[in-house]
């Protein structure tokens, strides 16, 4: 299992077609909720939504370590994407995407 000190959330939300489109201030939920319950292991969320089209948002964040020397298990990353997409889903949203490594040009602005 690998262990990283950030991982890239990539991920777009949009309404089923019988639900109202998602809002900013509902997709600012959906971060507050991710960095919710990354508080709950010390980790840290860092990022937000753009909106791409009308009611259609892209969200992408890192989820961080916080603390010396500590490293994310790629589970918690994955419990934490499965939790946020299954709460998302259960207001009546589709989630498309999910959870990766940054990519070397994503981490080459980075500061150390």
């Amino acid at each position: 299992m690998k262990r990283l000190v950030e991982w890239c959330f990539d991920f777009t939300v949009r309404a089923k077609a019988s639900e109202p489109p998602v809002t900013w201030s509902l997709a600012e939920q959906f971060l507050d909720e991710a960095g919710d319950l990354a508080d709950e292991k010390e980790y840290g969320v860092g990022g937000g939504p753009k909106e791409i089209e009308p009611g259609v948002f892209h969200l992408c964040f890192g989820l961080t370590a916080t603390l010396d020397d500590q490293l994310i298990p790629e589970d918690d990353a994955a419990d934490l994407m499965a939790t946020l997409r299954r709460s998302i889903e259960e207001q009546g949203y589709v989630v498309e995407g999910g959870f990766r490594e940054f990519t070397e040009e994503e981490s080459s602005w980075m500061p150390d």
